[in-house]
């Protein structure tokens, strides 16, 4: 009976004791064993792959990083995975000779085909456009013409300073973050990726066609080291036309989407320091830098063709109020005034005056022979 009464009051006490929390009940001590067995497990089938780890969540929201490249200042964005590009299209390209002159394309494939090459930690490429139309003839006095994009300021230097401003609210989110940015000038293949990103598709004139703006849009690429959700890829809404490719003068598109520069008006009268091959260079059609005449037919860009918000792209009452002969007669001093901050800076003096030279004597119904 002793027995009985004393093993009563130790488990009256225990029970008094677990009440006031001072020990803990066995059935706490199972539940934590079972715990650390499920964390135990949960770790065993993250290490074979079968669920994602939760450090690997997105740690930027898809919809704030696109928010801010809006408060950047540009006009389209979408996101990609850095996942390496197929090299068929582009060895293609550059074993024909369509790259012509442009040994940097060359010389910069393989980071053109992985992005990781330039940032080795990239998860996200955020792909960026921004709307540069403007109204009006393309056409000077005297005949010759400039396209679109060179009317206004450098899209190099607008584009930069967004860049710039969007990586600095990106790091103001996640100041860890690290990031790999720029427009044409660095080995992107930037038209690849706005498509990936769903911005639009490469048309048959190789130019981004979007369903906003046609393809009158500036590019430019941001890659971070952070997971961002990635956009659906863009789809083909050319179908069976072909007025970008009727509209070349020189027959430069050679084929849907393929470009052989050597014949492209764009590139000789901007890019190539060399002569100019044959039948080209007459049928010029007095472009004297750049080329807009597949764009200007493109049933999109025509369709969508929108006002640009950006006064940095209006024409420039400088360049637009000068003659043909004017920019014939160009001397350096007068070449400085005109093209400073202006992308017909690229083409240099002396082919500037020849290309105006050109324009001249085809406007004037006169072979224009070659360079």
């Amino acid at each position: 009976m002793g027995h009985a009464r004393n093993a009563r009051k130790d488990r009256s006490q225990k029970s008094h004791v677990r009440r006031l929390g001072l020990v803990e009940d066995r059935k706490s001590d199972t539940r934590k064993s079972d715990a650390r067995k499920d964390r135990s497990q949960e770790s065993h089938v993250r290490r074979l792959g079968l669920v994602e780890d939760r450090k690997n969540e997105p740690k930027l929201c898809s919809h704030a990083v696109k928010q801010m490249a809006l408060r950047a200042g540009f006009d389209l964005v979408g996101i990609a995975k850095p996942e390496a590009i197929a090299s068929t299209r582009l060895d293609s390209w550059l074993g024909n000779g369509f790259g012509a002159g442009m040994t940097w394309m060359e010389a910069s494939r393989d980071a053109r085909l992985n992005p990781r090459r330039l940032l080795p930690t990239a998860r996200s490429i955020i792909v960026l456009a921004v709307n540069y139309f403007h109204p009006g003839s393309n056409e000077l006095a005297g005949g010759g013409r400039i396209s679109r994009y060179a009317w206004g300021r450098d899209y190099h230097r607008v584009l930069g300073a967004r860049l710039r401003s969007l990586r600095r609210l990106l790091e103001g989110e996640l100041p860890s973050i690290r990031s790999f940015h720029g427009v044409d000038a660095i080995p992107m293949m930037e038209k690849v990726w706005a498509q990936r990103a769903g911005l639009g598709w490469i048309g048959k004139s190789g130019n981004l066609v979007t369903r906003r703006y046609g393809s009158w849009v500036f590019l430019a690429t941001m890659m971070v080291d952070e997971e961002v959700e990635p956009d659906e890829p863009h789809p083909d809404h050319c179908g069976s036309c072909e007025r970008c490719i009727e509209a070349c003068p020189t027959g430069a598109i050679v084929s849907p989407g393929v470009v052989d520069s050597r014949r492209c008006v764009s590139y000789n009268t901007i890019e190539n320091k060399e002569k100019c091959p044959d039948g080209v260079a007459e049928r010029s059609d007095r472009w004297l830098f750049g080329c807009d005449a597949c764009q200007d037919a493109c049933p999109w860009s025509r369709r969508f063709a929108r006002f640009s918000r950006e006064p940095d792209f209006a024409p420039r009452k400088e360049l637009m109020s000068i003659s043909t002969s004017e920019i014939a007669a160009l001397d350096e001093i007068a070449f400085d005034g005109l093209t400073r901050g202006s992308p017909l800076r690229r083409a240099g003096l002396e082919r500037l005056r020849h290309n105006a030279r050109l324009a001249l004597r085809l406007a004037r119904g006169k072979d224009g022979g070659g360079p």
